[in-house]
């Protein structure tokens, strides 16, 4: 559930309505919180899970994550030597790189495609 478009004083109220629908409905449910989002999942499989699937059916030799949130954090945690995981903003992080904002993700990402394009001549 994000509430980034929800208006501050509204928050709150908000979560706690789905949060009482989900303790009733669904009470297993893991619960995760990160920046204006509450996270239900009845698997306790996340985005490491996703990236590794993934990197399987992709063949990938290498990843690239990038997140700014809580919840982006088992998948930074999981990255393999030779990938490469930003962490957008502050906060704690298992990330390798640290970027301040979306602009300086961007950034970072012509940089690293204009890198690649070279080596490759």
């Amino acid at each position: 559930m994000h509430s980034r478009t929800v208006a501050a004083p509204d928050r709150q109220g908000m979560h706690d309505r789905v949060d009482a629908l989900m303790s009733e409905e669904a009470p297993a449910w893991r619960r995760r919180t990160g920046h204006h989002i509450v996270e239900y999942a009845f698997r306790d499989v996340g985005k490491d899970a996703a990236v590794q699937w993934l990197r399987r059916e992709t063949g990938a030799t290498a990843v690239l994550f990038a997140g700014d949130d809580v919840t982006d954090e088992d998948a930074l945690a999981t990255l393999e030597p030779g990938d490469v995981g930003v962490r957008v903003g502050a906060g704690d992080t298992a990330a390798s790189v640290r970027v301040d904002g979306i602009p300086q993700l961007a950034e970072m990402l012509v940089h690293l495609a204009h890198e690649r394009s070279r080596r490759r001549e």
